[in-house]
Formats: structure tokens, sequence, C-alpha cells
């Protein structure tokens, strides 16, 4: 266990100082400034130089639940390449055949017997899990919209597989490659302020933790990863949904997030902060505790319940707080109440 952790602390420190490096680095240079190919370079290549060799040297088969070989985790963690050439290209249309391309190979290549409807031929699992990859790599750009939100979402689904890892829940070469991930973008979260994550990106990004997820339902933690994945998740459903009305005001699903509309208007950012920070840590609480779970239905229900109630109060959040004082007004109210009371008598 101590070489597990020290193998896991390097993998952090080691992918967080090679995408600070190249987030401060790369910025500067006019050709990838404000564009797509900085942000999704920085955080791309420090995962794949940290993941690659350590899990060519620390192979550890025997704590895997599927019959994954390291060629197949590699080859299927190796096709976001073919999303980040397709970026060169700076069309859209060549973006959307790289994310196909790279999450056909990914369920390939995953060596992962997908049965999502046992009932159904494995081709067409496969198809369904191809079809559920790109729709998550592409429901990412509705995070973009606001600055911290994608970092905070990339931060809370690695880090709730790299503790499942640390807790000897999830296999080392998954905690691995979620420790790299959480350097990554605990870096990014840092320098959100000068050099945000572009929304041009947002594909590359959203294949990443797809891919994760791809692996954590290969290791029967998919009810955990979809907790860890929830708010995220939530926001796409709320901002899909309005994209889809004939009076929609904006058809980017960018700016149709409840966490964006909120700060836009007027949410103070250290409130959202709170909001969105706490919101999450309960969903990695939640997530878990999942492991332990008797089914895989009720705690992802709660934590949906959960999820959509504080996005409720983040788009409630200037009603909620003209009619709840807070707790330093409130005890203010109580001390001049009693002090009248005291006079009087």
């Amino acid at each position: 266990m101590g070489s597990y952790l020290l193998v896991s602390g390097l993998s952090f420190f080691t992918c967080f100082i090679i995408a600070a490096f190249l987030f401060s680095a790369l910025c500067k240079i006019p050709f990838l400034r404000d564009n797509l190919l900085s942000s999704s370079f920085a955080v791309v290549s420090s995962i794949i130089v940290v993941v690659l060799p350590i899990s060519i040297m620390l192979w550890y088969p025997y704590d895997l639940v599927s019959d994954i070989t390291l060629w197949q985790y590699l080859a299927s963690l190796l096709s976001v390449l073919l999303i980040f050439a397709s970026l060169f290209f700076r069309n859209s249309l060549a973006t959307v055949l790289g994310v196909i391309l790279a999450a056909t190979s990914a369920v390939l290549t995953s060596g992962i017997d997908i049965a999502f409807f046992p009932a159904f031929p494995l081709w067409l699992n496969q198809l369904i899990a191809i079809a559920a990859l790109v729709g998550f790599s592409f429901g990412w750009r509705c995070l973009c919209g606001l600055t911290p939100l994608p970092q905070i979402e990339g931060i809370t689904i690695s880090g709730g597989l790299f503790i499942l890892a640390l807790l000897g829940f999830a296999p080392f070469i998954l905690g691995l490659s979620s420790s790299a991930i959480l350097g990554a973008f605990t870096a990014a979260y840092l320098y959100g302020a000068k050099h945000p994550l572009s929304i041009n990106s947002a594909p590359l990004i959203g294949f990443i933790f797809g891919w994760l997820g791809l692996i954590a339902y290969g290791e029967y933690l998919l009810p955990c990863f979809l907790i860890f994945a929830l708010f995220y998740l939530a926001e796409l459903i709320i901002s899909l949904s309005k994209k889809c009305l004939p009076l929609s005001r904006h058809t980017d699903m960018a700016y149709n997030t409840v966490s964006l509309t909120s700060f836009s208007e007027g949410l103070p950012a250290a409130i959202l902060l709170r909001i969105l920070w706490s919101s999450n840590l309960l969903l990695l609480i939640f997530g878990i505790l999942q492991i332990h779970g008797n089914n895989i239905y009720s705690l992802l229900t709660f934590s949906a319940i959960v999820t959509f109630w504080q996005l409720y109060r983040l788009a409630n959040w200037q009603q909620s707080s003209a009619s709840a004082p807070s707790i330093k007004s409130a005890l203010r109210n109580w001390l001049n109440s009693d002090k009248n009371n005291q006079d009087k008598s």
C-alpha cells in the first residue's frame, strides 16, 4: 500500500508540474494563445506522458475485474490522439469524425464485454457504447461557458475514482490514470483565470472522462462514476432542454447552464464557487458510499434528487437569499429582540 501511495502521489505531482508548465508556456505563443490547441495539448500531453511509462513498468493485471491487457488499456487511452489530430484542421466536421473514430477505437480495443442490454447482440451494445461516449464528449461543451466549471467537474470525477483506487475498490492502473488526470485538472483550475480551457477543445476533454467511464464500467464501477459525473449530466440535460425549446435564447449549450445563467444574473462568484464545490463534494461522498450499496439505483436516485435541488437553489438564488436571512443577521436580530425585552421589563 505504501508503494502504491508513493507512485500515485508522484504521478499526481508530475502531471501537475507538466500541465502547469505547459499552461504557462504555450499560452505565450501568439499562434496558440486563446485557441483550442494550447489548453488541450497541456492536458492531454501531461496525462499521456505520465500514464504511459508507469503503466508499462507497473502493470498489475491481478487487481482488474475485466480481462483487459496492458496494450488494450493503452490503445483505448491513446485514442485521444485521434481527436487531438483532428483539432489541427480547425474544422467542426473533422472534429466530429475524430471523436467518432476515437470512440470506436476506444470501445473496440478496450477488451471490455459491453452488455448494457443483455438481450441485444454484442455489436449493438458496442454501438450504444460508442454513441454514449460521443455524446459524453460533445456534451462537455456545455460546461465551458463558465471558466471554473469544467475544472471542478474534472477534479470531482477523477478524484472520486482516485479515492476508490486508494481504498482498494478500483484497480491500480485506473487509480494511476485518475491521479494523473486529477493533477492536470488541478493545474487547469489554478490557471483557469488567465488560461481557461478552450471551448473548442471540449470534445477532447470530455472524451478523456468518457474513457474513464468506459474503464469504470468494465470494473463494475459505473454507478459510482455516474454519481461523480451527476452534476455535469444534470447541467447537460438542462442545457440541452433549453436549446430544444422553440423560443430558446441561446442555441449554444454553453450559455444555457444554470451555473452560467445565475452568474450572469448577478450571483457573486464566491457564493457560486461555494455551491459548486459543496454540491460536488456531496456527490464525491455519495459515489464512494455507492461501493457498499445493495443496488445501483437507490443512492444514484437520491444523488440525482440532491443535485437537481442544488441546481434549483442556484437558479433561484435571488429569491432564497431575499427570503432566508444569513446566520449572522438572524443572530443579531435575536440579540436585539432579547435586549428590547429586557429593557421593557
